[in-house]
């Protein structure tokens, strides 16, 4: 974390492209915000843009005033436009475009392999590169970013916790955390709001967490079941069909552009598979 804090200090003093790679809730956001605010251009906001939220024409109308976005979501056309406006304001001497700060689950070599990142904005993003470690690979940065969360919800609340039982820590130690910071933030937030002591307990964390802990025990190992490859495929297209009517909240038409195919196959594909209509816009 002290390299990642240097290379934040070395982006917010440059105008070369970034690129923040880490696992969900590691803090991929707050590394490219921390990086705007220490930059000369604090003054100007700071737009965070998830692309695999929004279709191709909302994210070209969003690119005007874009400062971060998922690199393994943007479209080639609209990686091609911002490598465009670059290049004008580089010929030009402007400083009206917003700095681009991207930000990817996956590692970018491979984006740019497998074609969904154009070379020149490939290179553009990986002047500097900030690896973000998840939090299980942090050690005793838990135990100081636990109490910090915690000191932080204090200051909005009535009720003042010290800190925590021993046998928390040896639990928070113990788990995973798939969720990173962001999870480990919610875990506290809940603890905070159930405890009635000076410290948090065993029992005011949330069940959730205690059954999330339970699960990481490794169970036996079990026997591969055969699956056809037809309902293996079929398994997986509703799956995806399923999770993208949830990120758009059933609304259709954003499902159909963000899969790819026309809207009456949507409803074909969901009719066949048994996926449920629910209400939605479009």
């Amino acid at each position: 974390m002290l390299r990642v804090f240097r290379q934040i200090e070395l982006a917010a003093a440059s105008h070369a492209g970034v690129c923040i790679h880490g696992a969900t809730g590691s803090g991929r956001e707050h590394a490219a915000r921390s990086i705007h605010l220490q930059s000369e251009l604090h003054n100007r906001a700071f737009v965070p843009l998830d692309c695999r939220r929004l279709t191709p024409p909302e994210l070209k109308q969003a690119l005007v005033r874009l400062l971060e976005a998922t690199a393994e979501a943007l479209p080639r056309d609209l990686q091609q436009m911002i490598v465009d406006s670059q290049k004008l304001t580089s010929e030009t001497g402007a400083s009206s475009d917003p700095r681009v700060v991207a930000s990817t689950q996956c590692e970018i070599d491979d984006l740019r392999r497998n074609d969904a990142l154009i070379d020149e904005l490939f290179f553009r993003l990986t002047a500097i590169c900030i690896e973000l470690p998840p939090l299980n690979d942090r050690g005793d940065d838990l135990q100081l970013l636990g109490q910090a969360l915690l000191e932080e919800m204090n200051r909005d609340d009535e009720k003042q916790i010290g800190g925590f039982g021993d046998e928390v820590w040896r639990l928070f130690r113990q788990y995973n955390w798939p969720g990173n910071i962001d999870e480990f933030r919610q875990v506290i937030s809940e603890a905070h709001a159930a405890c009635s002591g000076e410290l948090i307990q065993v029992s005011d964390l949330p069940f959730r967490f205690r059954t999330g802990l339970d699960a990481q025990a490794v169970g036996p190992a079990v026997e591969p079941q055969e699956l056809p490859l037809q309902e293996l495929l079929e398994q997986v297209e509703a799956d995806r069909i399923r999770l993208v009517l949830e990120q758009t909240r059933y609304n259709k038409t954003k499902t159909a552009q963000l899969l790819g195919i026309p809207r009456p196959r949507l409803y074909r594909r969901m009719e066949a598979l048994g996926i449920e209509d629910l209400e939605g816009e479009g």
